[in-house]
């Protein structure tokens, strides 16, 4: 949790360690899994309405499992309908088989690219999968402290997240389906989009219409 908030969030311009995609965003953390990365989906769809009720502007889920549950489609739907940008991480099967609530139609779903901006034997895939984002040796904080590394698409969700967070400050940021509609149509048409993802890889420099 710490290294995926450190992505999509983390302080800039204080001269240490890396940025976060989501310059001057504010970080609500709700911790939802035991220390072993378990739990149930009843406590990510409890996670999904506080999270809404409180005023969040974006979620990102860097959790998933292969059953699907009306009860977190109907969590899911409920921030939607208020507002909310969802983002998820696809998964690291390297299957096609969808993961949820990244697979959730109002979902943005991530899967993970390399530096090469292919996709690593890790991530999961299919047409339900919208962009990519980087997922392989990212660098962000450690939970006791200093920086890490660490690979999947866990870590890709959260630069998808930090790109909407930015977004909202902008003149696309006017409704959550525009921050949607924006990330995917300027993402990098590369060798794997329409293969492995609708999109390609998200671009940020783009979507916020400045040169990189």
């Amino acid at each position: 949790g710490t290294h995926v908030a450190g992505i999509a969030a983390a302080a800039t311009n204080k001269g240490l360690g890396g940025a976060g995609v989501g310059y001057q965003a504010q970080l609500m953390s709700g911790k939802i899994l035991t220390s072993t990365g378990r739990g149930y989906y009843s406590w990510l769809v409890n996670a999904l309405i506080w999270a809404t009720d409180s005023g969040a502007e974006v979620i990102n889920m860097s959790i998933g499992g292969t059953a699907t549950s009306q009860a977190l489609k109907e969590a899911i739907n409920y921030a939607s309908n208020k507002g909310v940008v969802l983002v998820a991480a696809a998964g690291n099967s390297g299957s096609s088989t969808p993961t949820y609530p990244a697979a959730y139609p109002v979902v943005l779903a991530v899967a993970a690219s390399d530096k090469s901006d292919q996709k690593p034997s890790f991530s999961n895939w299919g047409s339900w999968v919208d962009v990519a984002a980087p997922g392989t040796s990212i660098l962000s904080l450690g939970k006791s402290g200093g920086y890490t590394t660490k690979t999947g698409t866990s870590m890709s969700s959260p630069h998808v997240a930090g790109l909407a967070a930015l977004l909202w400050g902008t003149p696309w940021g006017n409704s959550a389906s525009v921050i949607v509609d924006r990330i995917q149509q300027t993402a990098f048409k590369d060798s794997s989009a329409g293969k492995y993802w609708q999109h390609g890889r998200i671009d940020a420099a783009a979507a916020l219409g400045v040169s990189a």
